[in-house]
């Protein structure tokens, strides 16, 4: 998670959701501007600035946009793009300047631009039986998928055309067997209803909570019965589960870091617990011409800054496996807090999968 740092356009400070690594960035976040503000006239496009991004540039996806007008919130989809390492950009469109209050919700994953020479694996997508605590429309048998990954999920699917009295009722969906439970999100339902007096349909907020979505309070004073269907789309960030394998440990993870081109880890999760205090480490990594290399994690916790183990791992290619002691260590240097991985035998340009429990040392300062 992380805030913007500034905008082009007189809008608030934004709190992002993310996951992030070398081939994507999924982000989640709302936020609202007053289009009557003088930074957003001025402005082309609507940039906002962030701390540094794992991507300097992106292909260019998509967001959900609303105005609130008398009868409720309408809008559409614009582009938007990273611009570079710290600025995200979106398209800005004037139809809509009438209203004064607008919403942006970005449930978006931005993919590597020029994104070639690289293998690939394709996943089938889920499909989602979805039932309804109350009846508001009929899901789609060709359209309603989920994708999961450690980090994010994915999700569509239609309710086709609602019914006429669907603004009168409030839905539970259900029925996304395995779906994951750690999401809480509010995320855009496009229902298609719509404003008599402005473009677009109407771009609901819904609750994503527990693998459940909670559709309420729809407008009672939009038109419908247009045969426009409605529509949920989203990239999702997942809440990770940080709690200790065992109660009072220490806990640190995350799923991607990268040093430079060739070093680099994942899946790392680290435990430090206890008087006499022992470090429990499993992680993926690389590291190629290098015998050490640190990561610069700034969310690292206090606690372990200044302490290191050695750990036994190990790497299967070829027609064996090979040893390697790999020392973690975590430091505070040149105002940066570090994560240290270096080989201290075996070898050096290799893939490795560690998985050891080890005694940690203090680091003298």
């Amino acid at each position: 998670m992380f805030k913007s740092t500034g905008n082009n356009f007189g809008g608030p400070e934004i709190t992002f959701k993310d996951y992030q690594d070398e081939h994507e960035i999924v982000l989640n976040a709302i936020f609202e501007y007053d289009s009557t503000n003088q930074a957003y006239q001025n402005a082309t496009e609507l940039e906002i600035h962030v701390p540094d991004l794992s991507l300097s540039k992106s292909a260019v996806a998509g967001c959900y946009f609303a105005a609130y007008g008398k009868r409720g919130p309408v809008g559409t989809v614009l582009r938007t793009w990273i611009k570079d390492k710290n600025t995200i950009v979106i398209e800005k469109l004037t139809a809509w300047d009438e209203c004064q209050r607008h919403r942006i919700y970005i449930c978006t994953l931005y993919g590597l631009r020029g994104f070639r020479g690289i293998e690939f694996e394709l996943h089938k997508l889920n499909t989602l039986n979805i039932r309804q605590s109350v009846s508001i429309g009929y899901p789609s048998t060709m359209n309603n998928h989920y994708h999961i990954t450690p980090n994010w999920a994915f999700m569509c699917f239609s309710l086709g055309d609602l019914n006429w009295n669907a603004e009168d009722k409030t839905t539970f969906l259900s029925g996304t067997k395995g779906f994951p439970e750690d999401i809480d999100a509010t995320l855009p339902y496009v229902n298609g209803m719509f404003d008599f007096d402005l473009p677009g349909q109407n771009v609901h907020p819904v609750q994503m909570k527990d693998g459940q979505i909670l559709i309420t309070d729809m407008s009672k004073d939009m038109g419908s019965g247009t045969s426009w269907e409605s529509l949920f789309y989203a990239f999702i960030v997942r809440d990770p589960d940080t709690t200790p394998e065992a109660e009072g440990r220490l806990h640190w993870s995350t799923s991607s870091i990268v040093a430079n081109r060739s070093e680099r880890a994942a899946d790392v999760a680290i435990e430090m617990a206890g008087s006499p205090t022992f470090m429990s480490a499993q992680m993926i990594a690389a590291y190629y011409g290098s015998s050490s290399y640190p990561f610069n994690i700034p969310e690292l916790p206090e606690q372990l800054l200044w302490h290191e183990a050695f750990f036994v791992s190990c790497n299967s290619s070829g027609n064996g496996t090979t040893l390697q002691l790999s020392k973690l260590g975590f430091t505070y240097e040149f105002s940066q807090k570090r994560f240290n991985c270096a080989c201290a035998a075996g070898a050096s340009a290799i893939t490795f999968h560690l998985f050891d429990t080890s005694a940690v040392m203090p680091i003298n300062q």
